[in-house]
């Protein structure tokens, strides 16, 4: 089996060895005919540029792309100018009412800014005084709590006091009898 397979892969080159040459023959005069074919067509191309017509087309189109060229940039140029002309056009009264403005804003500016420092000034003196109220408020807060501890060490005092002098005030009315029983 395996010469079978060999003889038909043999079988096949032979083939192709008899077609390769004619292969090449049909390439080669491909080759001539394409060859041929670009000779007659650079001819042509040289012949329609030696005439005259083709020639002042070329220029024609080339004038035409110089001529877009230069409209576009004098379309830019006349879009500048036009934007500098409305700028220079403000007039000399337009001018004076927006120094005018400016003035008056800035008037009210320096108005604003010393409103602001009075108020701040302000601001400042009420949290000061407010400060001071506070530590016053604290200081008779402590005040107070001596004053009511001091109240009730004096009512402690008149309460003593009281008892000996009822017990003084007692003894002042003693009778005789009394006296000895308490002398025991």
């Amino acid at each position: 089996p395996e010469r079978e397979n060999n003889s038909f892969v043999l079988g096949k080159q032979s083939i192709r060895d008899k077609q390769i040459p004619s292969l090449l023959l049909k390439l080669k005069k491909s080759v001539k005919e394409l060859r041929a074919e670009l000779e007659e067509k650079d001819e042509e191309i040289h012949k329609l540029k030696r005439n005259p017509k083709l020639s002042q087309l070329q220029e024609i189109e080339a004038d035409l792309k110089v001529y877009a060229d230069e409209t576009v940039r004098l379309r830019h140029l006349l879009e500048q100018t036009l934007k500098m002309r409305i700028i220079t056009e403000i007039d000399a009264e337009d001018i004076s009412e927006l120094e005018e403005k400016y003035l008056i804003q800035l008037n009210l500016t320096g108005i604003i800014k010393n409103d602001n420092m009075e108020m701040a000034a302000a601001i400042k003196s009420q949290q000061e005084s407010y400060t001071a109220l506070e530590q016053e408020l604290q200081e008779s807060q402590e005040s107070k709590l001596k004053m009511q501890k001091e109240n009730q060490v004096l009512k402690k005092r008149l309460r003593d006091r009281e008892k000996s002098v009822s017990y003084t005030h007692l003894r002042a009315h003693e009778t005789g009898r009394n006296l000895v029983c308490r002398l025991l």
